[in-house]
């Protein structure tokens, strides 16, 4: 695997050149079947797929172990960050939880993200950023796409015709770090309207923290905010009708189909609503459009 040769301390002043300095494992599976059949007049067909895999770094020089480069074992995807499911909701609740200074040193207040303290010290930081001392981080997530899989089918019955095709990933995971999600990171950007739902005296069971510009503290990495990146989706459904040909040879046409066909109609995911779930990082792209269309097949 040509990658970033020994991990070498930051004072090295340059970046590390690229060798052959690590071995990548990667396992999984593959499964397609298909069905074709005739009951009667009616003949159809079905497919499915199912496809899975995970890689591993099985071997590279990383001896501090430092969690921003390879390690040994490391799973491709992981996504390390802080445990936390809720906001601090009273000044007592802030002075009785941990000390979250290390991250930032600013005055911590009801609304913001209420990290957990999973190492017991009383604090609440990274530690030394590696595999023997990382604090209070701890692997939280993957956003290798798990599981993927499609399925579909149709049937002809007489001059009618008929066909669908889902698709989808099973499990996924993803921290989504952008202006998009979060909205008050900086103030010269337009607010996504998901960010109201966020956290005030008023509207204490919010999603969001409360409303900081630059609030680096409140969006570390965590539990709280990974993002369910599974979904499910129609890309395709197809319904046609082939004219009979002893009407369509009177305009001297062998062969006359029309269809109406659609592209994207249905979407179900957890995902936030500002984002596509097949083009989750690409924050700027321009989002899959759902799209309806009617056309003819001719021969002569």
């Amino acid at each position: 695997m040509l990658t970033a040769g020994e991990s070498l301390p930051a004072v090295l002043g340059t970046g590390v050149p690229q060798a052959n300095a690590a071995d990548l494992k990667t396992s999984g599976f593959e499964i397609s079947l298909r069905w074709k059949d005739q009951i009667g007049k009616v003949k159809y067909y079905v497919n499915a797929s199912l496809s899975d895999y995970i890689s591993e770094i099985t071997k590279f020089s990383n001896p501090e172990g430092t969690l921003g480069s390879y390690y040994n074992g490391m799973k491709f995807g992981q996504i390390w960050g802080y445990k936390s499911y809720g906001l601090f909701q009273t000044e007592e609740e802030v002075e009785n939880h941990a000390d979250q200074s290390p991250i930032w040193g600013g005055d911590w207040a009801p609304g913001d993200v209420k990290y957990e303290d999973l190492n017991n010290d009383g604090v609440i930081n990274s530690g030394q950023y590696t595999l023997d001392d990382h604090g209070d981080l701890t692997v939280i997530g993957n956003s290798t796409p798990r599981f993927q899989y499609s399925f579909g089918g149709g049937f002809e019955w007489s001059k009618l015709d008929f066909s669908f095709f889902f698709q989808g990933i099973g499990k996924s995971d993803a921290w989504i770090g952008s202006t998009q999600f979060w909205g008050f990171v900086a103030s010269y950007v337009n607010l996504p309207k998901t960010v109201l739902d966020s956290w005030s005296p008023d509207n204490t069971d919010a999603y969001f923290p409360r409303p900081y510009i630059y609030y680096g503290h409140n969006n570390q990495t965590s539990s709280r905010y990974l993002q369910d990146a599974s979904y499910i989706r129609l890309k395709n459904l197809t319904l046609g009708y082939t004219i009979p040909s002893n009407l369509s040879k009177k305009i001297l046409i062998n062969y006359l189909r029309i269809y109406l066909s659609g592209e994207n109609l249905l979407t179900f995911s957890k995902l936030n609503e500002n984002f596509d779930p097949e083009i989750i990082y690409n924050a700027y792209a321009y989002p899959t459009q759902r799209a309806i269309s009617f056309g003819v097949n001719i021969k002569f």
